[in-house]
């Protein structure tokens, strides 16, 4: 079975959704990917057997009408592009919540994967060719002793919303709280996207260990970490939870994110989550489009940077300190998100993703 596997070019959570997938596919499927080289160098090293196109943004992957199925990580516009040329899609979905309106692939064979989340089923009951699964971005829980004191997971920051001088931004922002972790005992490894570990670089030269982790990699270094501090993207969420590791979610970089420390602060109480501060979320923010969002949300932290980067170092201090004294209070929170995402009838993601590919086979 020849499949083409892509994903939507915003952060690393698509990718690392593609990824988790792709890696479990059996020997029979054959995969050429559509990605740009940065999202290339971050897939697992069990993804990498596969064929990788000559990608350009805009444009359609070549012979189209060899594959057998595609495979896309949010990237409802390639489907929608390559329409019924393939004769099957499958569209995984970790945002399956957010979308302002229903989903509707143009392509006559289209399963969409809905990853659970706080919402998605009740939104997914509305469509005929939706699926709602476990979160299949999980790492194993590790017990025994922890090689890492602290992991910081800062994301991709490859949002197209995103220009070059947020990335610097967003570091001025948590310096403080980097630097009182870099000076804390133990090691302390800060993961991310190239833009994002280059600000860092030009900030504090020489002093943090700085690591661009393909997504295997960072699952490993999530199960070996005592404390994870993260961005509040939806796989560190997800990957967090099932790794059992200790979790400070750090602000949000785009809308999405909010949203989902939002959905957490309320729905779980998670007690350890900073959101932007003084932002208001509301109407006025719903009808903001997300390059207006994001241009919003980074104003406000160029204006207030001096007392929120003091507030976010002190929230981090707590929290270490928290982990310290009680080890064990995540657990309850990590089985709490665990049972209400689980999912407990149909097959497993990977199962359903590999039947859907057969049927459009057999009915082209």
């Amino acid at each position: 079975m020849r499949i083409l596997a892509s994903a939507q070019d915003f952060g690393l959570g698509p990718l690392t959704m593609l990824d988790s997938v792709i890696s479990r596919l059996p020997p029979e499927f054959t995969i050429w990917f559509w990605l740009p080289d940065h999202l290339r160098a971050r897939l697992s090293a069990s993804s990498n057997s596969g064929t990788f196109l000559p990608y350009r943004a805009e444009s359609l992957p070549p012979d189209l009408d060899r594959y057998d199925g595609v495979v896309v990580a949010c990237d409802y516009d390639l489907v929608d592009r390559i329409g019924n040329v393939i004769p099957s899609a499958v569209v995984l979905d970790m945002l399956f919540w957010f979308w302002s309106e229903m989903p509707t692939p143009n392509h006559d064979n289209c399963l969409i994967v809905a990853q659970n989340f706080f919402g998605v089923q009740e939104r997914a009951a509305k469509s005929t060719n939706t699926v709602v699964v476990s979160p299949f971005q999980v790492v194993e829980h590790a017990n025994g002793t922890k090689q890492r004191s602290t992991l910081v997971n800062l994301g991709g920051f490859t949002s197209p919303h995103h220009d070059s001088g947020m990335a610097a931004t967003y570091i001025e922002l948590i310096l403080p709280a980097l630097k009182s972790l870099l000076e804390s005992e133990g090691e302390v490894v800060i993961a991310g996207g190239d833009h994002i570990l280059a600000a860092i670089e030009e900030m504090l030269p020489g002093r943090c260990d700085l690591r661009a982790l393909r997504h295997d990699e960072m699952k490993q270094e999530m199960m070996n970490c005592q404390r994870f501090v993260s961005v509040p993207g939806i796989g560190a969420i997800y990957e967090s939870f099932s790794a059992r590791a200790p979790t400070f979610f750090l602000p949000p970089t785009n809308l999405t994110q909010l949203l989902q420390s939002e959905s957490l602060r309320t729905q779980l109480r998670y007690p350890y989550l900073s959101l932007p501060f003084s932002w208001r979320t509301g109407s006025k923010t719903s009808q903001l489009s997300e390059s207006e969002f994001i241009s919003s949300l980074f104003h406000h932290y160029r204006s207030h940077t001096t007392t929120h980067a003091a507030s976010l170092d002190k929230a981090i201090k707590r929290f270490a300190i928290d982990v310290l004294t009680s080890p064990g209070v995540f657990d309850g929170f990590a089985h709490r998100i665990e049972r209400f995402m689980a999912i407990e009838s149909g097959p497993p993601t990977v199962d359903r993703v590999i039947a859907q590919i057969y049927a459009g086979v057999e009915g082209a």
